[in-house]
């Protein structure tokens, strides 16, 4: 009896270049977060707040941008204590994750 065996090497070439740079501030937060994505390649970019079952709480960004600088501010007010993920999606390729812990 003879068998296959294929061997499958997966490659994104999203991931062989940096999408860009992102910061999360104030750590520890606040009432708000601001995050910050420096952006290397103009597509759809999204910024996420989810718990910790991968939730999706808040969708604060989900849109075209272009090459540069931006910034957005998160709302934080109404979430109860905890600690919770920001993630950044490039298209449907989350590149950034930062856990963030609100008091």
């Amino acid at each position: 009896m003879h068998a296959w065996i294929a061997k499958i090497k997966l490659n994104d070439s999203i991931l062989e270049q940096p999408v860009g740079e992102v910061r999360v501030f104030p750590v520890p937060t606040m009432q708000y977060t601001f995050v910050e994505l420096k952006v290397e390649f103009e597509g759809k970019y999204s910024i996420d707040l989810v718990n910790m079952n991968g939730q999706v709480l808040r969708q604060r960004l989900s849109m075209p941008l272009s090459g540069g600088t931006h910034k957005f501010r998160m709302d934080l007010n109404d979430l109860p204590g905890g600690t919770y993920d920001v993630r950044a999606r490039y298209n449907t390729l989350v590149y950034y994750t930062q856990k963030i812990i609100v008091p």
